[in-house]
């Protein structure tokens, strides 16, 4: 079973998971809408990055890892030789440190192996050829297809594909201890770190792709960067990103609001069935959120926020005026806003926590039982940015 994987599904079923996941690892469990503020945000400042990787070496494991393939390809079982590759990779790093994919699961593979979270990377930054229109050359799918056929030029269905040309631009060479079993490191040489900073100061502002992204001023930048993508030290490079980070800052300070309430109002319309049984963890935290982010939340621009980051659902946007009008008035309780959160929650159907029927009942005792987390503001994928900017920042 482990070969019915992530090759076979489709491309937008793959981008659904993604997102799932990428919500997950954000921390931003997406009731009414709060991931669209951390997507939009974090793909227009940083390109093609993902809270699913870990260490800028993969952009380079991945792609040596098919050119191997590729010159001895004459399997028809490509997805197993990169399935065998990738899993090859994780005992080599043991002693990489942080961020080796798939050393928790090894010897069995990854569910989201380096060749999957890293391949819209690759082409958002450069290294997978492209096709004139701009698209990638090659979808993950498409390259094993034609590896296990050695470049034939048809597919199964007697449909033209192109011949196996190298899927990569041109790479900087693997160490010498590549092709056998030696140790590993995330160590980026000179070459590889100048090769990473050409490519990323290449890459476009997707809203004004006439400019270059936050993400390539940042590749240039050799310092020290801060807690958050708009701590004052990270702005003196953000050029004409500024504005932007700072409503990107109150979008955060927002959005913690949101989720606390959000946590908040679920606790209190269960309270109402069981009064003396229901927690008041969520009740009394939304005060403490309140104290550390209303003045920035209250700073929340909509009209300028979706001009960063386009349009957001009808029954969001409620959400969010309605929130930044109760933040700015001084709000307290929010029970003034459950029709509001109620209607953006409501398109998850049965699984929605605020409805009023035996459904929603049903599952407010069991989000009692799962120790919901409490409301953090969005970092916008800074973390994981932030490792890759250092692994380039120390390329030797």
């Amino acid at each position: 079973m482990s070969n019915f994987g992530w090759t076979y599904l489709s491309r937008d079923a793959l981008r659904k998971a993604q997102a799932q996941l990428q919500g997950e690892a954000e921390n931003v469990r997406d009731e009414v809408g709060f991931l669209r503020l951390h997507q939009g945000y974090a793909d227009r400042f940083f390109p093609g990055t993902s809270v699913l990787h870990s260490r800028l070496r993969y952009m380079l494991f991945v792609p040596w890892m098919y050119e191997d393939i590729r010159k001895k390809a004459k399997s028809s079982r490509i997805d197993k030789a990169v399935e065998t590759a990738e899993c090859a990779i994780v005992p080599r790093l043991s002693d990489a440190g942080k961020g080796v994919i798939g050393s928790v699961v090894h010897p069995e593979p990854s569910s989201q192996p380096p060749s999957v979270v890293y391949w819209s990377a690759l082409a958002k930054w450069g290294v997978l050829r492209t096709a004139l229109d701009g698209r990638p050359a090659y979808t993950r799918r498409e390259l094993h297809s034609m590896l296990s056929k050695g470049g034939s030029s048809s597919d199964e269905d007697r449909q033209p594909i192109r011949d196996v040309e190298a899927p990569f631009v041109p790479l900087p060479n693997p160490p010498a201890s590549w092709s056998n079993s030696e140790k590993l490191s995330f160590q980026l040489t000179a070459g590889e770190g100048s090769f990473v900073r050409t490519l990323w100061s290449a890459v476009a502002c997707p809203s004004e792709p006439q400019r270059p992204s936050f993400l390539a001023r940042l590749a240039q930048h050799k310092g020290q960067l801060g807690e958050n993508c708009w701590d004052e030290q990270t702005q003196r490079v953000a050029g004409p990103d500024r504005d932007a980070l700072a409503r990107a800052s109150s979008a955060s300070s927002l959005s913690a609001i949101g989720r606390a309430v959000y946590a908040a109002l679920v606790e209190t319309t269960w309270a109402k069935g069981e009064p003396d049984s229901v927690p008041r963890t969520h009740r009394d935290y939304l005060s403490v959120v309140l104290k550390e982010h209303r003045a920035a939340a209250s700073r929340f621009d909509l009209e300028a926020v979706l001009s960063d980051i386009g349009a957001v659902s009808l029954p969001f946007q409620t959400v969010l005026e309605d929130t930044v009008k109760w933040v700015t008035k001084g709000g307290v309780s929010c029970e003034a806003l459950y029709d509001s959160y109620a209607v953006a929650e409501a398109r998850k159907g049965s699984r929605a926590r605020l409805a009023r029927s035996v459904a929603g009942t049903e599952r407010r005792v069991e989000w009692g039982k799962a120790d919901y987390p409490l409301a953090q503001p969005l970092k916008y994928r800074w973390d994981n940015v932030r490792q890759l900017l250092e692994d380039l920042r120390t390329a030797s």
